[in-house]
């Protein structure tokens, strides 16, 4: 017989999960707000921009009414350590610019591409070689 999990019930195994101080806070169904949605981290923290403490929410992750524990627990891990990525690609600076910064505007890039913009292109030397059968 197929366990169907609740809102209630994810919510349980995520508040076993610790890091820091940040909360693991699972979000139902608009319709059937029992059946789990989404995830999310959410912790306080000064903000890289602004230096300003708020509450930050991490990005939403997935959940399934079929989920088990250790999928769960997997996912509350994964929003960690992207939420942790983000803050570092937040922080991290070359001459003074965030240059792996997470907010990016998708479509000014793709429209840089386009453009053909070679110096966004594949920076790697070409691969100089003897044996013209290797691969590259």
């Amino acid at each position: 017989m197929e366990v169907k999990l609740k809102t209630s019930e994810v919510q349980a195994i995520l508040n076993t999960v610790k890091y820091n101080d940040w909360y693991f806070v699972a979000f139902g169904a608009l319709e059937t707000p029992e059946t789990p949605s989404y995830m999310r981290v959410q912790f306080h923290a000064d903000c890289t921009k602004t230096k300003v403490a708020q509450d930050w929410n991490g990005r939403k992750w997935v959940l399934s009414e079929h989920m088990v524990k250790s999928e769960i627990v997997l996912t509350a891990f994964k929003a960690m350590m992207t939420a942790i990525e983000h803050e570092a690609r937040e922080s991290f600076f070359v001459e003074g610019q965030p240059i792996f910064g997470p907010h990016i505007n998708v479509d000014v890039l793709i429209g840089l591409y386009k453009q053909g913009r070679k110096e966004l292109q594949d920076t790697r030397p070409e691969r100089v070689t003897n044996d013209s059968s290797a691969s590259p």
